[in-house]
């Protein structure tokens, strides 16, 4: 058993219920030896704590003789020593508080102990079940309820103090150790220091050890107080059984809480009345100013105060309506709720009706969380609104502000007021299921499973419905332990390859569905049942339909198996035999899904001979539909018998470059060097020439270069020569050829060409980069220089002749 399961157990009232009976002659002797027991040992435990505040008042007192000393000495001292006698005096005085506060907490400890031994002496006379002294009115149940409910929301403030206090005790010992450390300082120095401070610092050291104490004896207390708690909390949980089974609800009593019922709605309509009346003045007020308002072009101040002070002062009328209105509602569902709960009490209520109201009451209270979680969003909400106005007050706060303000107050305690009343009626929803529970866990139990296997569904008795789920389970279990030996044995002979097709019926055997087994279950389960005509058909048929779907389950497993596992050993298995082989499987399937279909549909009584002969007419209509789609079939049939490329292989048609991904029946999918997938329809890829560069065996590289015209003709005569040496260097390359080309435009350009032994890319792209390289560091060594784009301008000078003096003249 998990642990789930064992807090799902302990939750179990019926297993609490039992387990109390069964142990309550134990618990009765156990509480008696407890108490005579306790009895001495809590004498023992009075007098230790007597003597221990005795001793601290003895302290406390020698204190105060110290305090009257160093007083003497302060009268007669100055300048530091002054100083040092008044840090002594305040540390003796705080010593003095820390031994009051123990003794406090001692005394808090002996009161502490005395509510407990109380709390459980109480519950052992409960245990005993005497007899209530008077009556027990329901009201005494309800006010118990209401005390167990407070104390139980407590208990995380409980659990809060200890947690603090440990906090506060780990805070004092940390002081507590960094006050001897300064002590033990001081007091190895050797007299190097001055006495009065010595002195100091041992008051000071007293007093972080007597406050540690202090938080010893206050976490002591928390954790004794939580004990306190725990046992209180067990026994107003025993006072609450005690009283619900002794608690009498007369007619008397309802007829009170009707009376009062009916007083507070007549109040309330009452209310209601004058608050129609009010809300009609102060719509005429807010309409009157509003067209002050509108007079004023919406710009005085106080105009603008005024008209929403008056439509608050509306809101918080309307809000006192609503409230009122629901409270009339709540009153009805009260009085309603008094009357079930007398109904209970005094068992005027036929059993059947119990869970139904006990239905309607956890509704009621779900619907009343839900309003009351709505009132505190709108609680907040006006309390920001509130704070908001409060915000504008100044020392001269004007009229219609503080107006503003009490409309909203007003608003705000009418929610509270509502928020109130609506819990009220919540808590009574849950006593009545309280009630409820407490009455119906008296009941017979033999009786209760009587009537509910004598208990009639669908013409068939609770028990005729056991027995059918019992067939069912039993069948649903015989074949999910049949399919596991058949897996088991299978796998086994798999293992020992007894024979070939092991695999390939293990694989079949795995694909039996739980669903197949759940109908099969339920329709041997119906036959033990008494059904009607149609539900009976409406099995069979289902069951049918299932079957035929299993049927083709497995033999679609079957056949993809023989495909794929025994086809594919008898042929090459590369991307295009598997496409084919993938083509052969859909059209299997096709054919297949295609006849488990029809199958069903005949099982389903519909009749197939005219779907069949229309299959014949409509095949060759759809035949010429999917020219197209027919085409890129055939087409991929070609592919896959002459195989030009397959899954894998990189290729190029037209503009695009890919990887073959994936063959279908009327596409093909690529992977382009960008990254995107392109589909083309496989028709359209045959009409095209393909470069299949998978199948490349080297890759030949040609490249020029050009060099100035500058250049010696030694140099030019060395380049090819040094242009092989660089080739021939690389790893994976060979020369072919290296030559001067042509004269250029404005370089000596020469060819080259080699050849990379791989096709790959990557590799042909590192040796070009490393002949590049190496090319260019060689010509910078030679000092040959690469040409670029040039123009050369010249430019000649022409002697110009001096006219004479005569032509100028």
């Amino acid at each position: 058993m998990n642990i789930n399961a064992a807090i799902s157990l302990t939750r179990n009232p019926s297993l609490w219920l039992l387990l109390f009976y069964l142990m309550a002659p134990f618990n009765l002797a156990w509480s008696q030896d407890a108490q005579q027991a306790t009895e001495p040992e809590n004498s023992t435990e009075s007098v230790t704590l007597d003597q221990t505040i005795e001793a601290i008042s003895e302290r406390r007192k020698a204190l105060e003789n110290e305090r009257t000393e160093i007083n003497r000495r302060l009268q007669k001292a100055s300048g530091q020593d002054a100083e040092l006698l008044q840090k002594q005096l305040a540390l003796l005085e705080q010593t003095a508080a820390t031994f009051t506060a123990q003794i406090i907490e001692l005394n808090r400890s002996q009161e502490l102990d005395a509510q407990k031994a109380a709390d459980l002496q109480e519950i052992a006379r409960l245990e005993k079940d005497p007899k209530p002294e008077k009556p027990v009115s329901v009201l005494d149940l309800d006010r118990a309820r209401e005390q167990l409910a407070i104390e139980s929301a407590r208990v995380k403030v409980v659990r809060a103090k200890v947690d603090l206090a440990k906090e506060d005790l780990a805070q004092a010992q940390l002081v507590f150790k960094q006050t001897q450390d300064k002590l033990t300082q001081l007091q190895s120095q050797n007299g190097a220091i001055e006495p009065l401070l010595l002195k100091a610092t041992e008051f000071e050291n007293d007093l972080a050890e007597q406050q540690q104490t202090l938080r010893e004896l206050e976490l002591k207390n928390e954790e004794k107080t939580f004990s306190v708690y725990d046992t209180h909390l067990e026994l107003l949980r025993r006072q609450v059984d005690y009283l619900q089974q002794h608690a009498r609800f007369d007619s008397a009593e309802l007829t009170k809480k009707n009376e009062s019922i009916r007083k507070n709605q007549f109040e309330l309509n009452r209310d209601l009345s004058r608050l129609n009346d009010q809300q009609s003045k102060a719509q005429s007020l807010l309409d009157q100013a509003r067209k002050r308002l509108e007079a004023t072009s919406f710009e005085d101040i106080q105009a603008i105060e005024e008209t929403e002070a008056r439509r608050l002062e509306l809101e918080a009328l309307k809000s006192k309506t609503d409230a009122a209105q629901r409270k009339l509602k709540l009153f009805s569902e009260k009085k309603e709720l008094w009357q079930k709960r007398h109904a209970v009490f005094n068992e005027s209520v036929e059993r059947q009706e119990l869970p139904n109201w006990r239905s309607q009451a956890n509704s009621a209270i779900a619907e009343i969380e839900q309003e009351q979680a709505t009132i505190k969003l709108w609680l907040s909400d006006w309390q920001s609104r509130l704070n908001g106005v409060g915000s504008k007050t100044a020392p001269n706060k004007s009229f219609w502000l503080s107006r503003q303000s009490e409309h909203i107050q007003s608003i705000i305690d009418t929610l509270t007021d509502l928020n109130g009343a609506m819990d009220e009626t919540r808590r009574l929803h849950q006593y009545l299921i309280d009630d409820i529970n407490a009455r119906t866990s008296q009941y017979n139990l033999r009786d209760r499973i009587k009537s509910l296997i004598n208990m009639e569904i669908n013409h068939n008795s609770l028990w005729d419905w056991l027995y059918a789920f019992a067939i069912a389970s039993m069948t649903f279990i015989l074949l999910f332990v049949l399919r596991w030996f058949l897996m088991r044995g299978l796998k086994h002979a798999a293992e020992r390859k007894h024979f070939s097709q092991a695999n390939e019926m293990l694989s079949t055997v795995k694909r039996a569905n739980l669903i197949f087994f759940l109908v099969i279950a339920v329709f041997f389960s119906s036959l033990s049942l008494t059904l009607d005509p149609a539900t009976d058909t409406t099995i069979a048929k289902i069951t049918k339909v299932v079957i035929a779907l299993q049927i083709a389950i497995w033999l679609s497993g079957f056949i993809r198996a023989w495909i794929f596992r025994i086809l594919s050993r008898k042929t090459k298995r590369d991307g295009a035999s598997m496409g084919a082989l993938a083509i052969l499987n859909f059209t299997s399937q096709i054919v297949l899904w295609s006849v488990a279909v029809l199958l069903i549909l005949q099982n389903l009584g519909i009749d197939i001979t005219a779907l069949i002969a229309g299959l014949g007419i409509g095949g060759i209509a759809v035949a010429l539909a999917l020219q197209r789609i027919l085409s890129d079939l055939f087409a991929s049939l070609s592919i896959v018998l002459d195989k030009p490329f397959v899954i894998g292989d990189f290729v190029n048609f037209g503009d695009y470059f890919g990887t073959i991904e994936h063959i279908g029946i009327k596409t093909t999918r690529l992977r382009s060097l960008t990254g995107e997938q392109i589909i083309c329809a496989n028709g359209e890829l045959l009409d095209t020439r393909i470069r299949n560069y998978k199948r490349m065996q080297e890759r030949r590289v040609v490249f020029k270069l050009g060099v100035v015209y500058d250049t010696p003709y030694k140099k030019l005569q060395s380049i090819p020569a040094m242009l092989k040496a660089i080739i021939e260097k690389q790893d994976k390359t060979r020369f072919d050829r290296a030559h001067f080309f042509q004269y250029g435009d404005f370089s000596l350009d020469f060819e080259i060409v080699y050849y990379v032994l791989s096709p790959d890319y990557g590799l042909f792209m590192d040796a070009q980069q490393a002949v590049n390289l190496d090319i260019y560091q060689q010509f910078q060594q030679e000092g040959i220089e690469f040409a670029y784009p040039t123009q050369s301008l010249y430019l000649h000078n022409r002697p110009v002749s001096q006219p004479k003096l005569s032509e100028i003249g």
